[in-house]
């Protein structure tokens, strides 16, 4: 339902996560296209999401999560894949994204992506996680 905090607590959200750029209309989430996303792409969930920045003077890493704190961090190293630099400017396009929870067709079948790879942390104990999987599992499972 609109507004419930899915994986609250249990950590479905974290380090690898899928998005697409929206634009809220009425309150909701309306996918864009401006990054090829299909044309049918519906948005049935979103989370804050953050690449860590690194530069020469600053750290957003915690020392104990990786070996290396060195420069670029994943938010500067993503502009320059994408951008061809980390400019400020380019660095500031991608600071504050989303993780988005989105389905659409393609041929004779229906997607979901959950867009986040740590969604099996939430199936353990998290009960709107299970429900969530089990509603996916059932509708698109189903044989015709």
């Amino acid at each position: 339902r609109y507004g419930d905090l899915l994986g609250l607590g249990s950590y479905i959200v974290a380090y690898e996560v899928d998005g697409c750029e929206f634009t809220l209309r009425n309150g909701l989430p309306i996918p864009t296209h401006a990054d090829s996303t299909p044309d049918d792409l519906t948005i049935l969930a979103t989370s804050p999401a953050r690449l860590l920045s690194v530069t020469p003077t600053y750290s957003e890493v915690p020392s104990a999560l990786w070996a290396s704190t060195e420069p670029p961090g994943d938010l500067e190293g993503m502009a320059i894949g994408l951008f061809g630099d980390h400019s400020a400017e380019n660095v500031a396009r991608l600071a504050h994204g989303n993780a988005v929870m989105a389905s659409f067709t393609r041929g004779k079948g229906t997607v979901f992506n959950a867009g986040s790879a740590d969604w099996a942390y939430g199936l353990d104990a998290d009960r709107l996680v299970q429900r969530v999987t089990e509603n996916v599992v059932r509708k698109l499972g189903a044989s015709g």
